[in-house]
């Protein structure tokens, strides 16, 4: 009985000892959910989110949205035609989230007592005649000083066609 009786204790003592290491296990387990659970800075709620993205957008899908599905906030077409029509003015402000490019001003060498600056808007993200808005400044020097000059609406609308066509045309090389 007395083996009986050893066998018995030391099987409570192991059975105490384990419970006693799982708890602690347990234990450990608690500590680790608390961890997940505490708050995340921004940086870590940004890389969350943005896991298995490149530039915005899915990693595995990237160019197989249509300019109009972009994540820059204007359409892409208008966006590259307008860069395109407008690359021999020097820039001063390119907003491709905005929408708005805006130039400095040019003097030509065939009228050299004139300049022009432009300010073009993409309103909104498809390719439509209404999503852009293009603005002409016109100087001419008139006694060492540059003094306003009226810009025809005809000249504007030639700006905005050519900045359409060349969207268009754009639009149908991607597609083919």
């Amino acid at each position: 009985m007395s083996s009986r009786k050893s066998f018995l204790f030391i099987s409570l003592m192991l059975t105490g000892f384990l419970a006693q290491c799982n708890r602690q296990d347990k234990d450990l387990e608690d500590a680790a959910s608390r961890d997940r659970r505490t708050p995340k800075t921004k940086l870590e709620r940004t890389q969350e989110k943005t896991k298995g993205y490149i530039f915005g957008e899915p990693l595995l899908s990237i160019g197989s949205k249509k300019a109009e599905e972009s994540n820059i906030g204007v359409n892409s077409y208008l966006w590259r035609a307008t860069l395109d029509v407008l690359a021999v003015l020097p820039k001063v402000k390119t907003d491709p989230f905005g929408g708005v490019i805006l130039t400095d001003w040019h003097i030509t060498d065939a009228s050299p007592n004139e300049r022009l600056k432009m300010e073009v808007i993409i309103i909104g993200r498809q390719l439509r005649s209404d999503a852009i808005r293009v603005s002409v400044f016109r100087q001419e020097l008139k006694d060492k000083d540059w003094v306003d000059a009226p810009v025809s609406h005809h000249v504007i609308d030639q700006i905005e066609e050519t900045i359409l066509k060349r969207a268009r045309d754009i639009r149908i090389q991607e597609e083919k």
